[in-house]
């Protein structure tokens, strides 16, 4: 009988110090943050997102979050990741862009740009890190015009072209934070020549 009681006591004991250790919450009180790899293709001339675990489009009925850092002068595109600067955000329906996309840095608006099906239109507005305005053009419901992005810190042209019906036609320039030519690519309804 006394070596029963002492397993109660030590069995209490260990009950005790168990119930005072702080208790995780159970999964459905956790919130989790989503981070998707996703990979991106192109077809017929328009890029489209897929998730890359199951190649399926990727498809948002909320706004999607990307988030891009740039890697000498590369854009690497990944899944949510607040610790990143820029962040895309918009819809996709079956893996391509569709209606306003707006770029942040910080919780600052820096770029807007309209999508149907993946394909450019409307209006497009780029301003630097400050909220200048540094371009603004319309690209109108045919989606053709002249695109140009920029540093968003310093205003210098990063990227310049032309779309017509919504897709990268003719050439296309990348320079780099000094200005400087770095690519020129040429593109025909949206598809990359070869050289």
């Amino acid at each position: 009988m006394k070596k029963i009681i002492l397993l109660l006591l030590i069995f209490n004991s260990f009950l005790t110090e168990a119930q005072k250790r702080e208790v995780p919450p159970k999964p459905e009180n956790l919130t989790f943050s989503h981070f998707i790899k996703i990979k991106l293709n192109k077809e017929n001339g328009k890029i489209i997102y897929l998730r890359k675990s199951n190649n399926r489009p990727l498809h948002s009925n909320e706004p999607f979050n990307i988030t891009e850092t740039y890697i000498n002068e590369k854009t690497d595109i990944r899944g949510v990741n607040t610790h990143t600067p820029y962040n895309k955000i918009g819809y996709l329906f079956n893996g391509y862009k569709n209606g306003l996309w707006k770029t942040t840095y910080k919780n600052k608006l820096i770029k807007t740009e309209n999508w149907n099906n993946g394909l450019i239109l409307g209006k497009y507005k780029v301003n630097t890190i400050e909220g200048t305005l540094i371009y603004r053009t319309d690209f109108g419901k045919e989606g053709n015009g002249k695109y140009k992005d920029y540093y968003y810190e310093t205003g210098i042209l990063k990227q310049e072209g032309n779309y017509e019906n919504g897709k990268k036609e003719g050439e296309w320039c990348d320079y780099d934070k000094q200005g400087n030519l770095i690519t020129t690519t040429y593109y025909k309804r949206g598809v990359q020549l070869k050289k």
